[in-house]
């Protein structure tokens, strides 16, 4: 403990030493389980995933998802890539774009309104990350959708 506080002391920045603070509760994280996770973190992973699922359509980041579960946003940001293989934020995008493909096939929504619907404050946006993770626009996916029913 006291080598840490020692090499805390001598970081240079703020910056720095909030990554000694990240690498050492990372480094005591894989001693404590095999894979580098703690039980109790799981809890937090499963509850976060949760709450983005049934919060999707408001504003969501990572420090208030990291107070949800009282950890620290770096830590959560590395221990959730850890659990699910990829960034919070791209979870995040990816259960919006999920949510925005079922908005799409029901007919008595606009595109607007889906991007809307789904936490997206902008339809150019919104339009642009939905054809980066569906392949189509969400008016060409919203027409092919129709006219499959």
């Amino acid at each position: 403990m006291v080598q840490f506080v020692e090499e805390l002391e001598q970081c240079a920045s703020l910056l720095e030493a909030n990554k000694h603070f990240v690498d050492a509760l990372v480094s005591i994280s894989n001693d404590h389980h095999p894979e580098g996770i703690q039980i109790g973190d799981h809890k937090s992973i499963v509850f976060v995933k949760q709450f983005i699922k049934n919060n999707f359509h408001k504003v969501i980041n990572l420090d208030m998802l990291a107070n949800q579960v009282s950890m620290n946003p770096s830590y959560f940001s590395v221990l959730f890539k850890k659990e699910e293989g990829i960034s919070l934020t791209d979870y995040i995008v990816n259960v919006r774009i999920n949510k925005a493909m079922e908005y799409l096939r029901d007919p008595q929504f606009k595109v607007y309104e889906v991007a809307t619907k789904t936490g997206f404050n902008d339809e150019k946006y919104f339009s642009k990350v939905f054809k980066k993770k569906v392949g189509v626009t969400p008016t060409e996916y919203k027409e092919k959708s129709i006219f499959n029913m």
